[in-house]
């Protein structure tokens, strides 16, 4: 590594990267360093199992871990959602506290149904004829922020099925609560598409 190297950016998951992470500690290299990585590493894993050596970390995440911290035009929808999914405030499993939910990833699973939903009615699906159709408009969507998109508004991009929404910058305090210090605009993230799908359908 450089000697004047300022970031380290991880992509490991789940044990190598709570590995990577406590390394990082034991060379000494979190006081020089501003470490970023994904909130894989993280997600469903409490911070008190990373342990303190994620002090000053950074995740991006793509939905806030604690309610406080969710934009407060979202609010109002995440907490009818935590409520319906069984999430406390602080992204615990309210039916036992000790499990960490996967509050970053989880939300996908509450949005999808939702959208294949809108598909269904914009194509008129009733049957196999229809499928091109259905896949065609879910591939097209725009969802806006309600009580089926907790996590905001959300588009969809037909060229290569890929879709865009805000993600955050989390940053692990001393008391190994998750505090989001940016929230990256979707718009943000667009990059070139790699394939052109739309010759498929």
């Amino acid at each position: 590594m450089a000697p004047d190297t300022k970031v380290l950016f991880t992509a490991f998951l789940g044990a190598p990267a709570l590995g990577v992470m406590r390394q990082t500690v034991e060379l000494g290299l979190h006081k020089r360093l501003q470490r970023y990585t994904v909130i894989c590493c993280t997600d469903g894993v409490g911070q008190e199992t990373v342990g303190k050596e994620s002090a000053g970390a950074h995740y991006l995440s793509y939905y806030p871990r604690h309610a406080s911290q969710v934009p407060k035009e979202l609010q109002a929808f995440d907490k009818a959602y935590r409520k319906a999914v069984g999430m406390t405030d602080d992204g615990k499993d309210a039916a036992d506290p000790k499990n960490t939910a996967t509050a970053s990833h989880m939300w996908t699973m509450w949005t999808t149904p939702y959208m294949i939903k809108m598909a269904v009615e914009q194509s008129g699906w009733k049957d196999a004829r229809k499928t091109a159709d259905c896949m065609k408009a879910f591939n097209q969507l725009k969802v806006k922020a309600g009580p089926w998109a907790p996590q905001g508004d959300l588009a969809m991009r037909d060229t290569d099925h890929q879709g865009f929404h805000d993600h955050y910058l989390e940053e692990v305090q001393p008391d190994l609560k998750l505090k989001v210090i940016a929230r990256i605009p979707k718009e943000k993230l667009v990059y070139d598409a790699p394939v052109d799908l739309r010759a498929k359908l």
